[in-house]
This record gives structure tokens, C-alpha cells and sequence, in this order.
């Protein structure tokens, strides 16, 4: 049960920071600062991960129940599988951020009409 607990956090996490960036792309406003663009590209980004990570936990954890139905106790289930839904994105998102910072932020879409995203 606490691993859809962990789902859900991440799906709401997802939704957080998705609207806000959904709002200001439909109203074409400049941003008011650099550092909340580059805070909601890394939000996005994951919360992205890490919802696709639990996902995969859930699949994971899935199989386990329906095709391994016997003698399936594993110690600590919940901190290994917890590491690896909330590590992994980490761990992505912190490389991404040290190779290049410049990666999140305003991007230009098209160059014959200067769209930004």
C-alpha cells in the first residue's frame, strides 16, 4: 500500500509543477525571473522522472505478487524500493545539472518568429 502512496506523491508532485508551466506557456508572458524558469524545468523534469520511476516500482512490484506468489519476503522492501523511485530521478536530474546548467531554462522553438519555451 505505501508504494502507491509513493505513486500518488509523485503524480501530485507532477501536477505541481506541470500547471504552473502550462499556465505560462498559454499566456506568452515573459518570465519574471530566470531562477523560478530554471526551478519549474528542474521540478518538471523530476517529477517526471520520478513518476515514471514509481511506475516502474509498481510493475515491478506487481510481478512479484502475481508471478512469484511463494516465498517473496525481501528485507527492508520499502527503503530499497524507495531508493530507487526517488534515487534514480535524483541521481539523473543532479548529472544533467553539473554537466550543463544551461540545459533548463528558455529555449528558442522556432527562429523565424522567435517562439521561447
Amino acid at each position: 500500500m505505501k508504494i502507491h502512496v509513493n505513486l500518488v506523491a509523485a503524480l501530485l508532485l507532477l501536477n505541481m509543477h506541470f500547471l504552473p508551466n502550462a499556465a505560462t506557456g498559454i499566456w506568452t508572458f515573459s518570465w519574471p525571473s530566470p531562477w523560478l524558469c530554471f526551478y519549474l524545468a528542474i521540478g518538471l523534469h523530476f517529477s517526471l522522472l520520478s513518476s515514471f520511476s514509481w511506475m516502474a516500482v509498481e510493475g515491478f512490484h506487481l510481478y512479484l505478487l502475481l508471478v512469484k506468489v511463494f516465498n517473496i519476503h525481501v528485507r527492508k522492501y520499502l527503503l530499497k524500493v524507495s531508493l530507487v523511485g526517488w534515487g534514480f530521478p535524483t541521481v539523473v536530474v543532479s548529472i544533467v545539472v553539473i554537466i550543463d546548467r544551461d540545459l533548463y531554462g528558455s529555449v528558442s522553438l522556432d527562429q523565424s518568429n522567435s517562439t521561447d519555451m
